[in-house]
């Protein structure tokens, strides 16, 4: 049975299925990283008067079933996901010095060397 949402006049239950995929399917999606995604989704969908009613993080994608208002379209659903994800990347000084003192600086002359994938 559904669950159905009031205002002062309109009586809905819309749904989206939207499904959020990493950049060049990176595996990125684990631990602490989907769990912030997971976080950002939820805040996101909250202050737009929405709700996820389920989702799924895989590696490379989320999938969310998402109950939104009649006066949200799905394409601004969608635009605000991807706008606040975006710009949600706390990282703080320190962790890019880290990043960067343990990366392997190749001794060329340039300072630059491509290196292809290592898996096919």
């Amino acid at each position: 049975m559904s669950e159905y949402h009031h205002n002062v006049h309109p009586v809905w239950d819309i749904k989206y299925y939207l499904v959020w995929i990493t950049k060049y399917r990176y595996n990125v999606l684990r631990s602490e990283v989907a769990e912030r995604a997971r976080d950002l989704r939820r805040e996101i969908c909250a202050s737009r008067e929405g709700r996820i009613v389920r989702g799924r993080c895989r590696r490379t994608h989320i999938h969310m079933l998402v109950v939104a208002p009649p006066q949200l379209a799905p394409a601004k659903l969608v635009q605000f996901l991807k706008r606040r994800s975006s710009r949600m990347r706390v990282v703080d000084e320190q962790t890019v010095m880290a990043y960067i003192e343990s990366q392997k600086w190749d001794q060329d002359d340039e300072g630059f060397k491509v290196v292809g994938p290592t898996e096919p």
